[in-house]
């Protein structure tokens, strides 16, 4: 016997006001840790994007990539925390990846 489930346009509208309010917040806070973390509208910059550019959920994979290899060369240039932090944000506790520097996360 197999059921048929169909979904009401309230539902889908639902849905559809989810997804934006989720765009609408990564939209604001993409463009307010541009202005507030030095080293990530930096890293926009060097992308080739604006802040304006990431509207939404979907454009999360165009957001550059920084990995494990790229952490030591840059605490070189901003210790300790690679200019990533807002220049208020207060550090209570720093907890490490497990394993060695090289191990992959």
């Amino acid at each position: 016997m197999s059921q048929t489930t169909s979904v009401t346009p309230s539902a889908l509208a639902s849905v559809a006001r989810y997804a934006r309010s989720l765009d609408d917040a990564v939209s604001r806070v993409v463009r307010a840790a541009a202005v507030t973390v030095p080293a990530f509208g930096t890293r926009l910059a060097d992308a080739g994007l604006g802040a304006d550019s990431i509207r939404g959920v979907a454009d999360l994979a165009a957001l550059p990539v920084l990995t494990k290899d790229d952490v030591p060369a840059q605490q070189q240039v901003e210790p300790p925390f690679v200019g990533l932090l807002a220049p208020a944000a207060q550090v209570h506790r720093v907890f490490p990846p497990p394993g060695p520097p090289s191990a992959p996360t």
